[in-house]
């Protein structure tokens, strides 16, 4: 298991031990992400960087700075729909806890920081700004993840090759389309439809697997920013994009905004 979650690596290659050294080469592009960008750690760089004191100028690894560069660019984009500096709002909602529900007082405190508005990011320097910013990994690590990984598979040599990362998966190469199924969000053992894609990245966002029981009412695990509250749950939404990042953002971001 990487980042919490299953892995399957997927590789067509001229022969059998170059199959094998590129999964190895993937496999170690997730990890390396996995301790970039892992909050449930805290000797990661994205841990330390939520603990810097306030003002601080910090440089950033080339990685690290180019990854909160893309998702600062799909904050904006989604108009703070996607936001991954709520990392305050998380701990309050309880969410990494099995769920709580905060106190007006605890909400009220938590949206006090503007989430990733408060992050200053030149090049690689970075700056927090509000002591309440703390940059929450599980709307983009993934997708980063992915993406490093499919690169490491890109400088191997490989004919094609698909990585599914709990559900979300990253092809590249040979050009072949691949049928993926997406779940019906009622029941994950069935397939809903069927997408063909040749490259990019596939990210679902949706409640049927994390939704949260708190006091009988079921809330999603998707935080609505820009409210403080849960988005509201219908189903699941899919993104395909370009790259694994863009998905992963989207499905979030675009999950918040709703139908």
């Amino acid at each position: 298991g990487l980042m919490g979650t299953t892995l399957t690596v997927s590789v067509e290659a001229v022969n059998r031990p170059a199959a094998l050294a590129a999964s190895e080469k993937a496999i170690r592009a997730l990890e390396a992400a996995e301790a970039r960008l892992s909050t449930w750690r805290n000797d990661t760089e994205l841990a330390r960087l939520n603990r810097t004191a306030v003002g601080e100028a910090v440089e950033l690894s080339q990685k690290l700075s180019s990854e909160l560069a893309a998702v600062r660019y799909w904050w904006q984009e989604t108009r703070g729909a996607f936001d991954p500096g709520i990392g305050t709002l998380v701990e309050a909602w309880g969410l990494r806890r099995g769920g709580s529900i905060p106190t007006a007082d605890r909400l009220a405190q938590a949206r006090s920081c503007s989430g990733l508005a408060a992050l200053s990011l030149h090049g690689r320097m970075a700056v927090r700004e509000h002591p309440g910013l703390i940059i929450e990994e599980g709307g983009f690590g993934k997708g980063a993840g992915l993406d490093e990984a499919i690169q490491a598979l890109a400088s191997s040599q490989v004919l094609s090759a698909m990585i599914d990362l709990g559900g979300q998966v990253a092809l590249t190469g040979s050009g072949q389309s691949v049928a993926l199924g997406i779940a019906d969000p009622a029941d994950r053992q069935k397939s809903v439809l069927t997408v063909s894609i040749h490259q990019g990245g596939l990210a679902t966002s949706g409640n049927s697997e994390r939704g949260l029981v708190i006091e009988g009412q079921r809330y999603s695990h998707i935080l609505d920013p820009r409210t403080g509250q849960p988005a509201p749950d219908f189903g699941t939404l899919t993104v395909w994009a370009p790259d694994a990042l863009a998905a992963d953002c989207l499905s979030t971001g675009l999950y918040v905004l709703g139908p």
